[in-house]
């Protein structure tokens, strides 16, 4: 179902980003994700995710990432299919 949802355009898809229990809360989510975007960013590629909370779509949403389409089909869960345009670091 996920995979029927994915760009076919070039792209870096960040597959998981999980923190556990404890570490949630305290920015170990927000510093992997900009650990990886500056990665991506350093190569001028779009990203794409699959964010299964509307807690996480926010986190994602302020780094540049757009919610393209809700995916169904998939029991107890309604992840959302999520773009990030291409983006420079700054010099």
């Amino acid at each position: 179902m996920l995979a029927r949802h994915r760009p076919s355009t070039p792209h870096w898809y960040l597959g998981e980003i999980g923190v556990s229990r404890d570490g949630r809360g305290a920015g170990v989510g927000t510093a992997l994700l900009a650990s990886r975007l500056e990665t991506i960013d350093a190569v001028a590629q779009p990203a794409y995710l699959e964010s299964s909370t509307p807690l996480n779509r926010r986190l994602y949403e302020r780094f540049g990432f757009r919610t393209r389409g809700l995916i169904d089909g998939i029991p107890g869960a309604l992840p959302a299919a999520m773009w990030r345009a291409a983006r420079t670091s700054p010099a």
